[in-house]
């Protein structure tokens, strides 16, 4: 607004940068114009002028730049309007010098404003602060078997599975055994901000085998057997109570059949195998007597007799004749290749009455029986000695002509027990 003291005058501008009108000046563009105060009475027109400038209005122009920015990155906005003010309208993002940070995920406003003499002009641009992408933590388990599948998870979305080796596939999650071993399951995310990755080891673990049992297929009662397999760690057990096991060792309880098994356990389950195991009867042959000889009964692969628990050395018949006093047993082996022991029978002094001398008259072998194997002298009636046979229960005087004879009777220490008159006659 523009006074003047006289009165009656009319107002003007020199152009359209403002325009007049009571003394009340509007700018209408920048720059500058002349305004006029004239007078006009009957002696003349007087004129006074006044230089106005009119100012612009502040202009924030318009903002260039990226509509979006990561976390922990920056952008670079631009406006042609110089000497203006950066800010953001939160914490999401920080600006400096047109320099955008980004904060936290979410929406940010980013305003330029100018100031000068007639006012403020605010220029604004919306930004998207991008998070960085998150790849979580893949939760399941840590193991699976050849063959067989877990499923893993991860919060985080849109991810991509993938597996660092042939050992295990994996796919949506889903994570299939190929081989024993380990592999590395990876989970990646990727968004604008770049990629992000975990992972979680996995063991792939064998399926059990119980591989093959060996060793022999008989055993017999109360003798062991070795079995063994091919496979370490597994559990051995019988099937019913014909044999037990320990081991591997295996012990035969009672004859007739056992199948013998070999489990192994792992993580992926349990496996067995098994042998059938056959368990054969021992026996127990019982010694006879008869007068000086022992008998055990015939038909076993092998025989030895022992005296006092001593093997006799020789003694491999079903019988034998004691030529010491004392306790006599047998061992044998029958057809399945099992042991057996006889109980033992006491040789005690032999009596001398219980020797018997026969047939007597012969025609040829006399027969001595007695409780021990004895020594024979045979002489003429006059003396003369004709044999003498040590350790023997019989004589054979089939090349002696008809006629009587002395036999003298001694026991195995020299011992003379008997002297009978033998006759032999012919048929």
């Amino acid at each position: 607004t523009l006074t003047d003291a006289a009165t009656g005058g009319i107002w003007s501008s020199s152009n359209a940068t403002a325009i007049v009108s009571g003394g009340i000046v509007t700018g209408v563009s920048a720059g500058t114009d002349t305004i006029s105060y004239r007078v006009t009475n009957m002696c003349g027109i007087a004129t006074a002028t006044k230089i106005i400038t009119v100012n612009p209005l502040p202009l924030a122009g318009t903002i260039t730049g990226l509509s979006g920015v990561c976390v922990g990155s920056t952008i670079t906005l631009t406006d042609a309007a110089t000497g203006g003010i950066w800010s953001s309208s939160n914490a999401t993002a920080i600006v400096s010098g047109g320099i955008v940070t980004g904060v936290s995920a979410g929406i940010d406003t980013i305003s330029y404003s100018v100031t000068n003499m007639c006012g403020i002009a605010t220029a604004s641009k919306t930004i998207t602060v991008n998070p960085l992408p998150s790849a979580g933590t893949i939760m399941g388990s840590s193991n699976v078997c050849v063959g067989s599948t877990i499923t893993l998870t991860d919060v985080a979305p849109g991810g991509v599975w993938n597996s660092s080796n042939a050992t295990a596939i994996v796919s949506g999650g889903i994570v299939t055994g190929v081989s024993a071993g380990a592999d590395t399951i990876n989970y990646t995310v990727t968004n604008m901000c770049g990629i992000a990755t975990t992972n979680k080891t996995i063991t792939i673990n064998q399926l059990p085998s119980a591989g093959t049992i060996t060793g022999l297929s008989n055993v017999c009662v109360g003798s062991i057997i070795i079995l063994t397999d091919t496979i370490t760690g597994g559990l051995w057990s019988s099937s019913n109570a014909t044999a037990i096991i320990s081991g591997g060792m295996v012990t035969g309880v009672s004859a007739g059949i056992d199948t013998i098994s070999y489990t192994v356990t792992n993580i992926c389950g349990s496996v067995s195998v098994n042998a059938i195991i056959k368990i054969n009867y021992s026996d127990s042959p019982i010694i006879i007597k008869n007068g000086n000889v022992l008998y055990a009964p015939s038909g076993y692969s092998s025989y030895q007799w022992q005296l006092n628990g001593v093997p006799i050395s020789g003694a491999t018949l079903f019988s034998y004749i004691p030529t010491s006093l004392g306790d006599y047993n047998l061992i044998v082996t029958n057809s399945f290749g099992c042991i057996g022991f006889s109980e033992p029978i006491h040789i005690t002094q032999c009596n001398v009455d219980d020797i018997l001398i026969y047939p007597n008259p012969c025609e040829s072998i006399v027969y001595i029986q007695w409780c021990g194997a004895v020594t024979l002298r045979l002489t003429c009636m006059d003396g003369k000695s004709l044999k003498a046979i040590e350790n023997v229960n019989e004589l054979d005087l089939g090349d002696l002509p008809n006629g009587a004879y002395l036999l003298t009777i001694f026991d195995l220490y020299g011992n003379k027990l008997k002297t009978k008159l033998i006759t032999k006659l012919a048929k």
